[in-house]
């Protein structure tokens, strides 16, 4: 019976509250949200990476990767790969990690907005290393910043992220802020943030 179906877990029910609760129920409410984004980002292993180029012609590509403090994603690409085209004209991307084994009514998603670019310099070390630790806790090739390098076949690129949302469990297609709590990478593009603010739909 409809009466009887259980409710998601991500989606609490609103109660009364007493007088004075609204900051302790406000904080909850983020802290949940930043559980939910924790638990997709860990969980999966494809992100959706939303490219355009210069002339605003988009792009979306399925990619493998690896994450830093929940705000920094790593994946390997050629070059030559058109969503690598994309970011070498217009770095500002957008990415969406999100459970395709779950039911329409358990749905939910991580939103990113950021920037992307070749990971390169003292940062490549860093970055391959927290990619092959990935990779290998999957059972999957190890990876060294010489694959990565200028004279190989394929780039490490990396996206930071500025803003992260999730959906809201109240109301359809609206997507609420998950606070950003980890660290700018060191040499991380200019525009990221701290923690995000406001809503987007």
């Amino acid at each position: 019976m409809r009466g009887e179906e259980s409710t998601p877990a991500w989606c609490s029910r609103h109660l009364p509250l007493p007088h004075g609760a609204d900051q302790a129920s406000s904080l909850i409410s983020r802290l949940l949200r930043s559980q939910l984004s924790r638990q997709l980002i860990d969980h999966e292993q494809y992100l959706i990476l939303a490219t355009a180029d210069r002339d605003g012609q988009p792009r979306a590509s399925p990619l493998w990767y690896a994450h830093a403090d929940y705000r920094e994603f790593l994946w390997v690409s050629s070059p030559d790969a058109r969503h690598s085209r994309n970011i070498e004209v217009r770095p500002q991307v957008s990415i969406v990690i999100f459970d395709s084994s779950a039911p329409p009514s358990g749905a939910q998603a991580v939103y990113i907005s950021g920037a992307a670019e070749v990971t390169t310099g003292p940062d490549l070390d860093r970055s391959v290393e927290i990619y092959s630790r990935r990779s290998q806790e999957l059972g999957l090739p190890e990876w060294t910043p010489a694959m990565c390098r200028a004279s190989a076949r394929v780039r490490l690129y990396r996206a930071i992220a500025s803003q992260q949302f999730v959906l809201s469990p109240d109301v359809v297609d609206v997507r609420v802020p998950v606070t950003l709590t980890g660290a700018v990478p060191s040499g991380g593009m200019a525009g990221t943030e701290a923690a995000v603010q406001g809503k987007d739909a």
